[in-house]
């Protein structure tokens, strides 16, 4: 099965003549030990009753806004120390080779790092903006200034058990459930002085930067295939860009483990993998 699934993707790949955009969705990012929203240990599997924040919600009060730095602040570590995984190396060597001509991504972790030709559809947790001013930094620096505004929280270390734990849980956008955030800090915009910090990531209820949507259809259209790596492409901001390549005819293979909103769709070649064929083929 694997010798027959890497022939299917080799051919693929064989067609697209190097002209192949990736799109890759949180599977990747689980071997980097960055928990997916839908996996076994996601956080929509753990609480079916689980909502994400929405970015009126981050804006509507203070309260809000204290909650998620609390529980950024907390598990910023698994995203800070988060290390690319054999997906994310192996993309990069494709890349290389001139076997696959740039990657969308919908996470938010930043492991894509070292591809040339990248677009971060929903942005990346790496840099918080202010939404007065627009003035950005780095997400390492707020967390010092958390660090200093907070020396009597606790810190990951004190309290944090296994991820596997019901009472602490970590999520793909690197926060922490269950935690008691009444008396946390955080800071304003130090440029503006007033304006509110929200992590450069594209919240539920935010529409994504139009450049950013035209750029990820330009690269679909100047491709000969799409690859999904990763992603069961729930979110409609991915699944739009399959139904763009369906529109011209643009084939496109799917590896996932798990289903997607994409079985079933005319011209779909589906494979059940996510890491092993990329990493074989990139040899």
């Amino acid at each position: 099965m694997l010798k027959n699934n890497l022939n299917l993707l080799s051919k693929f790949l064989s067609k697209c003549e190097g002209e192949c955009v990736v799109l890759t969705g949180a599977g990747i990012s689980t071997y980097s030990g960055i928990p997916d929203y839908r996996g076994p240990k996601g956080v929509y599997t753990r609480d079916k009753n689980f909502k994400p924040i929405t970015y009126q919600i981050f804006m509507a009060n203070e309260e809000n806004r204290r909650r998620y730095w609390s529980r950024s602040y907390l598990g910023w570590n698994t995203i800070s120390n988060a290390k690319k995984s054999v997906v994310h190396k192996s993309l990069e060597l494709l890349e290389q080779k001139k076997m696959i001509n740039g990657v969308v991504t919908q996470n938010v972790d930043g492991l894509h790092g070292g591809i040339d030709q990248l677009t971060e559809l929903h942005g990346t947790l790496h840099k918080v903006e202010c939404q007065n001013c627009k003035h950005k930094i780095e997400r390492s620096e707020l967390q010092n200034k958390l660090q200093l505004l907070n020396s009597d929280f606790k810190i990951n270390e004190d309290i944090l058990p296994d991820v596997a734990s019901s009472s602490t849980e970590k999520n793909p956008d690197g926060d922490v459930e269950n935690q008691n955030f009444e008396n946390f800090k955080y800071p304003n915009c130090e440029n503006c002085s007033m304006g509110i910090l929200k992590p450069n990531v594209v919240f539920f209820g935010e529409n994504i930067p139009i450049n950013i949507v035209e750029k990820s259809y330009e690269m679909i259209r100047k491709s000969k295939g799409v690859l999904v790596i990763g992603s069961s492409l729930t979110v409609y901001s991915s699944f739009r860009l399959i139904q763009y390549a369906q529109k011209l005819k643009i084939p496109v293979c799917i590896l996932n483990l798990g289903e997607t909103r994409g079985d079933g769709l005319d011209g779909i070649l589906k494979i059940d993998d996510v890491g092993s064929l990329i990493s074989k083929l990139a040899r």
